[in-house]
């Protein structure tokens, strides 16, 4: 079975960059905003905001797109993990505290 970037790159004919690549993994780590995401990907401080628009509005890099969403993807099989139910824990945990008055 190839790679998830290899496949993505004979899809759409492009190369993933370092960058590129670096810039989904911090994405999929969800801990950081779209421009921090890009400065850490290696991109100036000054134009991290336009290029994190840029690589995810899915029209200028669609493949960029699609390899974030591969990688959540696969994160997801491996771990049994999404965003979705990470929020819904914190919630229960969230509540459960303020009614037992540990806020």
């Amino acid at each position: 079975m190839p790679s998830i970037k290899k496949k993505i790159e004979e899809e759409h004919g492009r190369k993933l960059t370092n960058r590129q690549m670096t810039f989904a993994a911090k994405i999929v780590e969800g801990i950081y905003s779209n421009a921090e995401c890009a400065r850490k990907a290696g991109f100036a401080p000054d134009i991290s905001a336009k290029q994190a628009s840029v690589l995810l509005n899915g029209r200028d890099y669609p493949h960029v797109l699609e390899y974030i969403t591969e990688l959540r993807e696969e994160r997801e099989r491996r771990y049994g993990v999404n965003t979705i139910g990470q929020l819904e824990r914190l919630h229960k945990l969230s509540v459960g505290a303020e009614d037992a008055g540990q806020f």
